[in-house]
């Protein structure tokens, strides 16, 4: 019995001691030259589909063509616009955007009141790379959360040969 009491009471400290061990990832920053790579394959005209889901409207699909601007080395301004089913313009805004130190991709929208919007893509949700952008765009307010599946680039926007390293390796 004392055997077995000294075996579940070794077993219960492991358990312990590896539960208050992480690897949270949340800290990873990135380098200067790694944020001036994702911020170069972003740039450019993308089009696609925006699926955008709102407290206040519900469910909307759009065809979306955005362009993002690079006039920093981690990020830029942009417009965006989003087209209903039959062709007309549901939304045309510009906005700024910029990378941060964790991959993630803010972008704050100007309104046609006057007013701002921010979204984050966060990088945990992205995927990205000389032909896709792909993610989830969230409201920082938390009344917004657009899914975006964008792939064709303008040849004329294009980037040369970009090798991404984006890993959140340590």
């Amino acid at each position: 019995m004392k055997k077995l009491y000294l075996i579940f009471s070794m077993a219960l400290m492991l358990f312990l001691g590896a539960s208050l061990i992480s690897c949270d990832e949340d800290d990873y920053r990135y380098s200067d030259n790694e944020l001036r790579e994702m911020a170069a394959t972003i740039s450019g005209r993308w089009s696609g589909t925006t699926d955008v889901f709102t407290v206040a409207d519900g469910n909307m699909s759009y065809k979306t063509v955005v362009s993002f601007t690079l006039t920093t080395s981690n990020g830029g301004n942009g417009i965006q616009n989003d087209y209903n089913p039959d062709g007309t313009i549901a939304w045309a805004r510009t906005f700024e955007w910029a990378v941060n130190r964790h991959g993630d991709i803010n972008i704050v929208y100007d309104n046609s009141d006057g007013s701002r919007y921010a979204m984050t893509i966060d990088y945990d949700d992205l995927y990205l790379n000389a032909n896709t952008f792909q993610g989830v765009l969230y409201g920082r307010d938390g009344q917004e959360k657009d899914v975006f599946s964008w792939y064709t680039r303008a040849a004329q926007s294009a980037p040369g040969k970009i090798k991404l390293s984006l890993s959140k390796e340590n």
